[in-house]
Parts: structure tokens; C-alpha cells; sequence
């Protein structure tokens, strides 16, 4: 079965991204002070989220909190669903307009990720400045 091309909206790209958050917030308590905001990027294996927190190892990173199995190894479903990779709905998208819907997704994912690391950095400083 041949998947079609769906553009995926901000909020389900947002909650993709917030759905792995939250897995980080509750198994790794602090997650967010060890990314380094100046060298994130979603689409680098040793820049992105679950890259920093795991060196490099998406899939580990993801055995590790329970997301996936060691069989699950490249799975961009997985990478998907938990705001790591571009869906396939986008994938899907016809030749004329692949790249800029690709383009379109990696950086709202990167935008959305940004976002959440922020967020906790910053309750983080005003808790300590409190």
C-alpha cells in the first residue's frame, strides 16, 4: 500500500515533538540541561535531541526509555512518532513539491524542539532565581 501525501500540521508536529518530552521529562528528570542549544539540530544524528542525551545513538537512546526494541534498529517510523524524523505522509509528497515540504517539516520540528528546551531552561532560572 503506497502511502499519500498528507501535509501535517503545526499542532501534530508539535505533538509529536511533546509526546517524546514528556517520556524525557518523567525518565530522565533534567534531560534539557544537558542539550546545548547552540549546536542543536534535528537533523543531525549527533546534534538532535535524543543524539546529545544518547551520543549519537537515536535507537539506544530510544530502547533505552522504553520507546522502541533493538529490533526497532532505523526505524523512521519510530524517529516519526516521536518528533525525530519527517513523517511519511511527508515523504509522500509529490517531486514538485518534496523538498520544500521536507524543508517545511524539519524546521518546524527544530523549532518545536527549541521550544521545549527553552521552556525548561527558563522555569529552571527563575526557580533558582527565586
Amino acid at each position: 500500500m503506497t502511502t499519500k501525501f498528507r501535509r501535517q500540521t503545526e499542532t501534530q508536529i508539535r505533538n509529536r515533538v511533546l509526546k517524546l518530552a514528556k517520556v524525557l521529562d518523567k525518565k530522565m528528570p533534567g534531560w534539557h540541561k544537558k542539550v546545548k542549544i547552540k549546536i542543536f539540530d534535528i537533523e543531525h544524528a549527533n546534534h538532535c535531541v535524543l543524539g546529545q542525551l544518547f551520543q549519537g545513538n537515536i535507537d539506544g537512546g530510544l530502547e533505552q526509555l522504553g520507546l522502541s526494541k533493538k529490533e526497532d534498529s532505523w526505524n523512521y517510523d519510530v524517529w516519526e512518532k516521536y518528533g525525530i524524523a519527517c513523517c511519511e505522509a511527508t515523504r509522500a509528497a509529490p517531486d514538485e513539491i518534496f523538498s520544500e515540504e521536507v524543508d517545511r517539516e524539519w524546521g518546524l520540528l527544530q523549532k518545536f524542539w527549541l521550544e521545549q528546551i527553552r521552556a525548561r531552561k527558563a522555569v529552571k532560572a527563575v526557580v533558582a532565581a527565586a
